[in-house]
């Protein structure tokens, strides 16, 4: 039955409520039985005492005729005492005898005495029967000593019929009584038996299905890696302790865990070594915390920490740095050192608090500011994060819907040569075209679609109104070199992000050499590195054209020209804007412009706003201009209008209106 129980896998209620029906049938029908035999047992019985008094009853009858006969014929008074006593011996019989009142009997009795006494014949039972029998006797032999004579007769021993029938009756009874007993017995057994059985039934049965469910509840409510229990204990424990912290008055806190860097190592070297961290992880974890505080891994690379009656914040600040130093040492894998790290968010509950999600939600947004504040530090939540948070989510919720009734447009920025004012480039750059006709730029609303999740979408609108743009300009007799355009993380890291990109040119009847993609020196932040790179390498092999964007600003942009296949780097404006005014700005400017002409790599300044910086740029080697000082970035259809313009009048260096 086991086995039937998880080979048919059927839900543990469902199951054990067959077994309880099966039982309850089982024991419905033995005590069925049971009382049906006692029953039929109770029927027989009666039957023979039926049987026993309707034959003892025709004898007593018959007989207290006979002597009646031999009373009427006497003629001696001691043949008349003999009939009499026993007369008077066989009606204390029939009465003992007969406890039922038979009208079968008295007719029996009427029928066979019929003309014995002298009066009427009527309906009478046979105990009337006796007693007028009695008074006829009395008054025919009127003998003062004759009472006192059937009393001593009564009360002596009854007649040989009278007690051959007593002993015939009382045997039949103890026959059947008997009988009833040993049935009784029998029954009993069975009973026993069957309870016996039920009684196995359940230690074979549910024994291992109770085990069975214990395994299941307890597989429900923890994490097989880690043995810690899960989200769903947690929610369930922490529920708990806010309705006692309620009714005490006390507060409890929570600790929100995700480890830094995990994903690299990860990635790195494999899923073993990432199970043996997170193994390492919960193991640090208990050691460094008491045994009253509850640990529970609650996603890949989250953990949690319930603590209950915390007196106030300071207790969790000391618990986080516990935590914080315990894992910043490193976790040992196959002789291998992997560092990692955590970011923590604490929130602590109000004495009237009774939301676990609502605290949850707290220590979330505090974990994300700690992320955002440079990692491996914890974060108190606060007004002013709720505040950010509900912004943030504000922001999103609106992204979500401009993606859905596509309010994203490019806006066209173009890209001149100095010297002989000719574009060599446009650079797409997304804007967010509002219901109230207001563009936003992309610093308001990129940074929150690349941490939900949402840039890709808003990149592939770009993508698609960018190429149909281009292909308009070129209908139009416009030569436009190439359009740029932004590529996020996420498409980076796209497998067969060359073949997806060639079959979208295709439809546009494009090629590799009309786009430039432009992206980000963080890129290389990223723990999948690796993949970014080939890809970016692929990209370049098949003709596009690689610009790395605000060149100079970043930690790792003169190394990533190492592994890269770099086309052009794009100057950051933060340089630009500081030339101007001599000093380090216009040097490091100048030496990042003299080493990527060591490399063979083409440079363009990014926020180019006036003459100067137009005239020492091109004094220092730099002669490729973006900037305000030239054209502010346009829709498609001013920019067709700016390009009509620019081409009639032969003039590339006036700003667009």
């Amino acid at each position: 039955m086991k086995r039937l129980f998880y080979i048919t896998g059927a839900s543990l209620p469902g199951a054990v409520a067959s077994y309880i029906l099966a039982f309850a049938i089982i024991a419905i029908c033995l005590t069925t039985m049971f009382l049906m035999g006692q029953w039929t047992l109770k029927q027989q019985l009666a039957s023979l005492n039926q049987i026993a008094n309707n034959q003892r009853g025709q004898l007593l009858t018959q007989e207290m005729v006979i002597v009646s006969r031999q009373m009427a014929d006497a003629t001696e008074k001691h043949e008349f005492n003999q009939a009499y006593r026993r007369l008077i011996n066989i009606r204390q019989e029939f009465i003992r005898s007969m406890r039922l009142q038979s009208g079968e009997i008295s007719q029996h009795v009427l029928a066979t005495t019929e003309g014995v006494l002298p009066h009427e014949k009527v309906s009478l039972s046979a105990f009337e029967f006796i007693t007028q029998v009695s008074g006829f006797l009395k008054l025919n032999f009127a003998d003062p000593e004759l009472p006192a004579a059937a009393d001593e007769i009564a009360n002596s021993a009854g007649g040989e019929l009278a007690q051959n029938l007593e002993e015939c009756s009382t045997l039949v009874k103890y026959s059947a009584s008997y009988r009833l007993r040993q049935a009784r017995r029998i029954e009993a057994a069975l009973f026993v038996a069957a309870l016996a059985v039920l009684v196995f039934e359940a230690l074979c049965v549910f024994q291992p299905i109770l085990t069975a469910h214990e395994k299941i509840d307890w597989a429900a409510n923890h994490d097989p890696l880690t043995l810690l229990p899960n989200r769903r204990f947690l929610s369930k424990r922490a529920k708990a302790s806010l309705l006692e912290s309620k009714r005490s008055g006390s507060s409890i806190g929570f600790m929100h865990l995700d480890l830094d860097c995990f994903k690299g190592v990860n990635d790195r070297m494999g899923h073993l070594a990432g199970d043996a961290i997170l193994r390492a992880v919960a193991t640090r974890l208990r050691k460094n915390l008491s045994t009253d505080h509850l640990i529970a891994r609650v996603g890949g690379d989250e953990f949690a920490v319930l603590c209950p009656s915390v007196n106030d914040i300071g207790e969790l600040e000391a618990s986080a740095e516990k935590i914080i130093h315990a894992l910043s040492k490193p976790i040992v894998f196959e002789d291998v050192n992997c560092s990692i790290g955590c970011s923590i968010g604490l929130a602590i509950s109000g004495p009237k608090e009774t939301d676990f999600e609502r605290v949850l939600m707290d220590a979330d947004i505090a974990l994300y500011a700690a992320k955002n504040n440079g990692r491996n530090q914890y974060q108190i939540i606060s007004d002013v994060l709720r505040d950010e948070f509900e912004y943030k989510e504000t922001v999103t919720r609106e992204i979500r819907e401009g993606i859905e009734q596509k309010q994203f447009v490019p806006f066209f920025q173009p890209q001149f040569d100095s010297k002989t004012g000719h574009i060599v480039g446009v650079e797409a750059l997304a804007r967010w075209c509002k219901p109230n006709a207001v563009f936003a730029p992309n610093a308001e609303f990129i940074k929150f679609a690349e941490e939900t999740g949402l840039l890709p979408e808003i990149d592939e609108q770009i993508f698609c109104h960018s190429l149909e743009a281009f292909v308009r300009w070129r209908d139009l007799g416009h030569h436009i070199p190439r359009v740029g355009l932004n590529f996020s993380l996420k498409e980076l890291e796209s497998p067969n992000i060359v073949e997806k990109l060639k079959a979208r040119l295709e439809k546009f009847d494009l090629e590799p050499q009309d786009i430039s993609i432009e992206i980000l020196e963080s890129v290389f932040f990223d723990s999948n590195t690796q993949v970014i790179v080939n890809n970016i390498n692929a990209l370049s092999a098949a003709g596009f054209m690689i610009e790395l964007d605000d060149f100079g600003t970043g930690h790792a942009a003169v190394t990533s020209l190492l592994d890269l296949s770099i086309d052009r780097i794009k100057l950051d404006q933060a340089l630009i804007q500081d030339i101007e005014y001599g000093g380090a700005g216009e040097t490091i400017t100048r030496t990042l412009i003299r080493l990527a002409d060591e490399l063979d790599i083409s440079t363009v300044a990014e926020g180019v706003e006036t003459a100067k910086q137009v005239e020492i740029l091109c004094r220092i080697g730099c002669t490729d201009h973006q900037g305000f000082y030239y054209a502010k970035p346009m829709s498609s259809d001013r920019f067709c209008e700016w390009l009509s313009e620019q081409y009639e009048t032969r003039n590339y260096m006036v700003n667009a209106v």
